[in-house]
C-alpha cells in the first residue's frame, strides 16, 4: 500500500479568532516572536453506498410446486409370497407363487444399489406326505448380455443365507427359465433338507447372474400359516426422530407362526459406531405401536463373531410375547447406538392386513393454510386394521403455547379428504402427563369411522392452537395404495403464462386411488372476479402434461354456495380419467377467469414418484453466453418418471427468426452439467406444424437418457436459431431440491482487492450444482475465464463477501489446447461441501488464480436466491457532507439473508496512515447515519455482524459503509 501525506487544511475563521485571543492575552516581551497556534487536522472519511448488487443467484429452473404430501405407510409390510388354494384332489399340496425380488437378497448395500431391471417369478409346490417338490422359475427384463447362472433352493429364513438344498435345471426351450422336480430325500445332507423347516418357512429360492453371483433375485418361501415381514429401520421413526450420520442404516425380517408361537428375527446394519464394548449398542425387538416407545421383549444377538448380523428366536424373548399385538403391528426393531442409546434407527414391524401410516403435520395442510410459528411441528403415526376396524393413532408435537388449561387445543382425527374439512371422529387424550405425545383408537371414537373411507385417504389428524383454535396443524392420513398430491397454482403455469392481478392465488389437492380408480380434487381460490353467473370462471381437472394444454376430464362444483371452495370426484367425469396417465403426472387443475377465459390459475398434478421441471429459457445460459435478440425467450417443462424411464418434454418459444426451412432450429434436450455443452439425447418436434410449440417424450430419444444423472441437474433444454448455431437459449433442467447457481467472476470482488488486472476483458462465469437438502450430494462446478490464462481455479468455503476463506474443492483444467486455462470442472467423489448451512449462507466463492496475481485474479461469490451481497468502493467523494479529499480508498462488501435479515459486512481500506479510527455501517441514504460499528480485524479489514435496520431500505441501496480517521 502507498503512503500519503494529509494535507494541513486552514479555515479563515477558526485562524483569526486564534489570532484575536493571542493578542487579547498579552505578553511581557513585546519583543517575543508571536505564537503560531497548531490548527487541527480535518478527519479523513470515505464512503461509498452500497448499491452494486453481486451479479449471482440461482437459475430460473426447479420442480413445480405441486407434490404429494408427506404421507405414507411405512417401508414395512410382508414379502410376497402368496399359498394358492390347495389342490381339490391332493389335499396335502402347499402350492406357492413367489415374487424374487433384489431387496430380499442379504448382500452389501452396494451390490443392491446396482438397481438393475431383472425380475422373476415363480411356482412352487410340495407334497407334504411324498416329500415330491416341483418348481418354475423364469426370469423377466433381463439387460443385454445379462446371464442367469443358476438358480438354487436354499436353507435359510428371511433376512439370512443358507446352504444350497438342491439347484434347478435350465430349460432346453427357454435359457430364462429353470426347473425342478425333486424329492427332499434327495436333497443335500445340510441343516434344513427337511419338510418341518420349509412349513416354518426356512426355505427361499436364490437366483443368480453374471452381474451378482452371490444372488441377484430372492424369493421367501412360505406358507399362508406363516407371516415373513420385511421392515427399513430408520432413524425418523424413532420417538422422537433422530438425524442419522452418513451410512448409517438398516433391514429387519420377521418371520411368525402365531398358531405355533414362533418369531424368528434377522437384522442387519451398517455404519454404526461400536457402543461400549458391544460392534453396536444392543439390538432388540420391543412392544410399541409406532410413534410410542415401549420395553424390551426379545434381544437379539451378534450372529458369530459378526458385528452387523443379529439373530433372536421366541427362545431368546424376556417377556412374554404377545402374538396379538404383533398381529395388530404393535412390536418394533431397535438398533441402540452410542451417539443415540435410546435409539438410533428403528422400524415398525407390520404384518399382513396392518397398515402403519406416517404423517407430518403442517400448517400449510390446514384449510386455509395457516403460517406456523417457529418452532411448531408435529409427526403422527395411525396403525390400521381394517379387518377387525381397529386404530392405534399417536401423535408428537413440539413449540406450542398452552390453550387454556390443557397442555395444547385438542388433538383429533376428523373425517376430510384433503383440502376440506369435517367432524371429529376420535379424540387423541395427552399420553400421562405430556403436553407433547397424544394417544387415541377406535374406542375413543365419539362417531363411527368409516373404514372405506379411512383406507381411501378420507381422514386426517387435526392438531388445535391457542392462536388457531380450528386448527394449527394438519397431517392428511395416506394409507398404503393412497397418493395425495398438493399443488399451487399459478398463472405462470398456464399455456401461455399468465400474469395474475394482485391477490389472485389458488391452492388444490387431488386424492388419488390408482386401484379403485378414484379421484377427489379439492380446490381454494381468492382474489376472483366473478365470471358471468357463476362465482368464477369454471374449475376443471384437464388432461395435459405440464407446457401443454388438454380437454376437460372432471368438472369441480362449488361447496354449497361458496364462492371460493370447488370439489369434484371421479363420479363427475365427463371423459375417462386415463389413471396411468395421471399417475406419469399427465394431468393438471386448471382455474378460468373473466378476464383470461384460457385459464388463470393452473397447478400440474404431480403424484409420488413424478417430478415437473420447469426451466426458462435464457442465452445467458449458453456455453459461451449468448446476447438475445429482443423479445427472443422461451419456457420448457420436462416432467420425469424414473422408475418408468418415462420422459415428457414441452417446450415454447417466441421471438426467433426461421432457420433455414425448419421455423426455428432444432430444439433438444442434451446431456451436461450447467456452464458444460454435450450431445444429443432427445429432439423435440413441433407441435401440429406450430413454429412454437416442441414435444418429445422418451420414446424419441436418440441416445440413451441416464435418470440418475437427470436427477442429478445434468441435462438441459437447448433452443438452436439462424443466427446461433450451437444455442440460442438455454434451461438446464433441475428437480426435487437441485439448485444451480451462476455467477460473475470479477477482479472486483478478489480479497485483497485487485488492482492491476491484465486487462480490461478480464472475467469470468461459474456454475455451481448442488442438491440444497442434502449435504452428501457431490457437487458439480464449471468455470470459464476470458481475458487472462487462469493456473488455478478452486471452489473456496467459509468467505462471505470480503473474507477470504480456505480452498475447498479444486476444479481440473478441461480446456481445449487452443485456449488454455480457459474452462474448469470438478464433479464426482473428488467435491464435496464441507457445510450446506454455510453454503447457503453465502459463503462459498469460486477464485480463479493467474501468473500475475497467484493469490487469486477474478472472484465470484456463489449466493442462492435468498443471500444477496452487495459491493461498493469508498471514497472521499462520496462522503456527506463533503469535507476533504483524499487518496485514501476502500472497498466495502454486505452480505444479507433476506430471510433472517441477517447481515455480514466486510471493508479493507487503502492508503489509511494511521488507520480509521472509525469504520461504520451507515443508514438513511443522504442521512448518513451510524448504524453499526465495524470491528478491526488488522491489515486494514473490518467487519461486523448483525441484523438489519430495513431491509428494504438495504436492497434500494440506502445503506452505506463509512472510514472515518
Amino acid at each position: 500500500m502507498k503512503n500519503i501525506s494529509f494535507a494541513r487544511v486552514f479555515k479563515p475563521g477558526l485562524l483569526a479568532c486564534s489570532l484575536a485571543a493571542i493578542t487579547a492575552c498579552g505578553g511581557s516581551d513585546s519583543k517575543r516572536e508571536p505564537v503560531i497556534p497548531e490548527v487541527p487536522e480535518v478527519p479523513i472519511s470515505i464512503r461509498g453506498v452500497l448499491d452494486n448488487p453481486i451479479n449471482s443467484s440461482e437459475l430460473p429452473s426447479g420442480s413445480l410446486p405441486s407434490s404429494s404430501l408427506p404421507a405414507y405407510s411405512l417401508p414395512a409390510g410382508t414379502l410376497p409370497t402368496v399359498e394358492i388354494d390347495e389342490s381339490p384332489t391332493v389335499d396335502t399340496l402347499r402350492t406357492l407363487n413367489v415374487v424374487l425380488q433384489l431387496q430380499q437378497e442379504v448382500s452389501d448395500s452396494a451390490l443392491i444399489d446396482e438397481g438393475m431391471q431383472l425380475s422373476a417369478e415363480a411356482e412352487l409346490a410340495v407334497d407334504e406326505v411324498s416329500g415330491r417338490v416341483t418348481a418354475t422359475v423364469t426370469a423377466l427384463n433381463a439387460d443385454a448380455g445379462e446371464e442367469v447362472t443358476m438358480v438354487h433352493i436354499h436353507s435359510g429364513f428371511a433376512g439370512e443365507n443358507g446352504g444350497v438344498l438342491v439347484g434347478l435345471q435350465r430349460s432346453t426351450d427357454n435359457p430364462l427359465r429353470f426347473d425342478l422336480d425333486a424329492n427332499i430325500s434327495d436333497f443335500a445332507d445340510i441343516g434344513g433338507n427337511d419338510l418341518d423347516t420349509f412349513l416354518d418357512g426356512g426355505w427361499y429360492l436364490n437366483l443368480h447372474t453374471t452381474s451378482i453371483p452371490s444372488g441377484h433375485l430372492r424369493g421367501q418361501l412360505f406358507t399362508n400359516d406363516i407371516d415373513v415381514v420385511r421392515s427399513e429401520l430408520q432413524g425418523k421413526q424413532e420417538n422422537p426422530a433422530v438425524l442419522n450420520a452418513e451410512g448409517v442404516s438398516g433391514v429387519g425380517y420377521v418371520t411368525l407362526n402365531a398358531d405355533d408361537g414362533a418369531v424368528v428375527a434377522n437384522l442387519a446394519v451398517e455404519g454404526f459406531v461400536p457402543f461400549l464394548d458391544a460392534p453396536i449398542g444392543p439390538v432388540h425387538i420391543h412392544s410399541g405401536f409406532a410413534g410410542e416407545n415401549g420395553a424390551v421383549i426379545l434381544p437379539l444377538s451378534p450372529v458369530g463373531e459378526s458385528d452387523t448380523s443379529y439373530r433372536g428366536t421366541e427362545a431368546d424373548a424376556i417377556a412374554a410375547v404377545d402374538f396379538d399385538q404383533i398381529g395388530n403391528g404393535g412390536t418394533y426393531f431397535n438398533v441402540h447406538s452410542a451417539a443415540n442409546g435410546s435409539g438410533e434407527v428403528r422400524g415398525q414391524i407390520v404384518p399382513r392386513g396392518i397398515d402403519v401410516v406416517r404423517t407430518e403435520l403442517q400448517g400449510q395442510q390446514e384449510n386455509p393454510a395457516v403460517v406456523n410459528a417457529e418452532g411448531i411441528s408435529g409427526v403422527a403415526y395411525v396403525t390400521i386394521n381394517n379387518d377387525e376396524q381397529a386404530l392405534v393413532a399417536n401423535a408428537s408435537v413440539e413449540g406450542f403455547v398452552p390453550f387454556l388449561d390443557a397442555p395444547i387445543g385438542p388433538v383429533h382425527i376428523h373425517s376430510g379428504f384433503a383440502g376440506e374439512n369435517g367432524g371429529v371422529l376420535v379424540p387423541l387424550s395427552a399420553v400421562g402427563d405430556s403436553m407433547t405425545d397424544y394417544r387415541g383408537t377406535e374406542l375413543d371414537a365419539i362417531n363411527p369411522i368409516d373404514f372405506d373411507v379411512l383406507a381411501g385417504g378420507g381422514t386426517y389428524v387435526n392438531v388445535h392452537s391457542a392462536e388457531n383454535g380450528s386448527g394449527e396443524l394438519r397431517g392428511q392420513i395416506v394409507p398404503n395404495g393412497i397418493d395425495v398430491v398438493r399443488a399451487e397454482l399459478e398463472g405462470q403455469q398456464e399455456n401461455p403464462a399468465v400474469v395474475n392481478a394482485d391477490g389472485v392465488a389458488g391452492v388444490g389437492y387431488v386424492t388419488i386411488n390408482a386401484e379403485d380408480q378414484g379421484v377427489v380434487a379439492n380446490v381454494s381460490v381468492e382474489g376472483f372476479t366473478p365470471f358471468l353467473d357463476a362465482p368464477i370462471g369454471p374449475v376443471h381437472i384437464h388432461s395435459g402434461f405440464a407446457g401443454e394444454n388438454g380437454g376437460v376430464l372432471v368438472p369441480l362444483s362449488p361447496v354449497g354456495d361458496s364462492m371460493t371452495d370447488y370439489r369434484g370426484t371421479e363420479l363427475d367425469a365427463i371423459n375417462p380419467v386415463d389413471f396411468d396417465v395421471l399417475a406419469d403426472g399427465g394431468t393438471y387443475i386448471n382455474v378460468h377467469s373473466a378476464e383470461n377465459g384460457g385459464g388463470e390459475l393452473r397447478g400440474q398434478i404431480v403424484p409420488r414418484g413424478v417430478d415437473v421441471a420447469r426451466a426458462e429459457l435464457q442465452g445467458q445460459q449458453e456455453n459461451p453466453a449468448v446476447v438475445n435478440a429482443a423479445g427472443v425467450s422461451g419456457v420448457g417443462y420436462v416432467t420425469v418418471n424414473a422408475e418408468d424411464k418415462a420422459v415428457v418434454a414441452n417446450v415454447t418459444v417466441q421471438g426467433f427468426v426461421p432457420f433455414l426451412d425448419a421455423p426455428i432450429g432444432p430444439v433438444h434436450i442434451h446431456s451436461g452439467f450447467a456452464g458444460e455443452n454435450g450431445g444429443v439425447l432427445l429432439p423435440l418436434s413441433p407441435v401440429d406444424g406450430s413454429d412454437t410449440n416442441y414435444r418429445g417424450t422418451d420414446a424419441d430419444a436418440i441416445a440413451d437418457i441416464d435418470f440418475e444423472q437427470l436427477a442429478k441437474g445434468g441435462t438441459y433444454i437447448n433452443v438452436h436459431s439462424a443466427e446461433n448455431g450451437g444455442g440460442e437459449v438455454r434451461g438446464q433442467i433441475l428437480q426435487g431440491s437441485i439448485d444451480v447457481v451462476r455467477t460473475q467472476l470479477e477482479t472486483s470482488q478478489e480479497v485483497p482487492a485487485v488492482t492491476t488486472p491484465s486487462s480490461a476483458d478480464v472475467g469470468g462465469v461459474g456454475y455451481f450444482t448442488f442438491d440444497s437438502e442434502n449435504a452428501l450430494f457431490n457437487p458439480i462446478a464449471n468455470v470459464s475465464v476470458t481475458g487472462f490464462e487462469a493456473t488455478a481455479v478452486h471452489v473456496h468455503r467459509g468467505g462471505v463477501a470480503g473474507v477470504a476463506g480456505p480452498v475447498q474443492i479444486g476444479l481440473t483444467d478441461i480446456s481445449d489446447a487452443s485456449a488454455p486455462g480457459s474452462s474448469f470442472s470438478a464433479s464426482g467423489d473428488g467435491a464435496s461441501i464441507f457445510s450446506l448451512d454455510g453454503l447457503l449462507a453465502g459463503a462459498y466463492y469460486f477464485n480463479a488464480h493467474s501468473a500475475q496475481n497467484p493469490n487469486g485474479e477474478v472472484r465470484g461469490q456463489i449466493l442462492v436466491d435468498n443471500i444477496r451481497a452487495f459491493s461498493t468502493e469508498l471514497n472521499g467523494l462520496n462522503v456527506i457532507p463533503e469535507i476533504n479529499l483524499t487518496s485514501a480508498t476502500g472497498v466495502g462488501f454486505i452480505t444479507v439473508n433476506q430471510e433472517t435479515e441477517s447481515f455480514s459486512a466486510n471493508v479493507q481500506v487503502f492508503d489509511f496512515a494511521p488507520l480509521p479510527s472509525s469504520v461504520s455501517l451507515n443508514v438513511g441514504g443522504s442521512n448518513n447515519t451510524a448504524f453499526t460499528e465495524l470491528t478491526a480485524q488488522g491489515d486494514g479489514f473490518f467487519s461486523a455482524t448483525g441484523q438489519v435496520f430495513s431491509l428494504n431500505g438495504l436492497l434500494n441501496g440506502a445503506y452505506s459503509l463509512q472510514a472515518d480517521e
